[in-house]
């Protein structure tokens, strides 16, 4: 589980200290993250919010960060692997993972289950997401 690569930088649209809230949701066989923030452009709106929508989940784990991470997984042994190598403003894909692997061998499909992990600094949360696909939505501006 060692290459790591960025999806989105969530930093290129969250303010420098990060998110407000963020939610999760699941809808039929997909997850949804909803990640509220301060708008940049007050003329749009006080807040905004954007989502992840993970399609095809087969996995989804959330936990604190900085928090424990399971024995003898395969986090653990990449974590052991790349201390201070994390991205921890993006959302990132494991490009290796074993377990991603497992999933795809399961579902007995061409397409390939993706191993997603994403951490949110001001909130203090990991999300690890198994799934075939990730989209980012538009913005969404609002007034309290």
């Amino acid at each position: 589980m060692g290459n790591q690569k960025e999806i989105f930088n969530l930093y290129e649209w969250l303010p420098g200290y990060g998110e407000n809230n963020v939610s999760f949701r699941s809808d039929k066989g997909d997850v949804v993250l909803t990640i509220t923030y301060d708008a940049v452009d007050p003329t749009q709106g006080e807040y905004a919010s954007r989502e992840f929508i993970f399609k095809s989940v087969c996995s989804f784990e959330v936990s604190a960060f900085p928090g424990i991470i399971k024995p003898d997984t395969e986090v653990e042994n990449f974590s052991k692997e790349s201390e201070g190598k994390l991205s921890l403003g993006s959302l990132n894909e494991y490009t290796d993972s074993k377990i991603a692997d497992m999933w795809t061998r399961h579902f007995e499909t061409l397409e390939p289950v993706r191993h997603l992990q994403v951490f949110f600094l001001a909130e203090n949360k990991r999300f690890e997401i198994f799934a075939r696909e990730v989209i980012l939505s538009e913005p969404t501006y609002f007034n309290e």
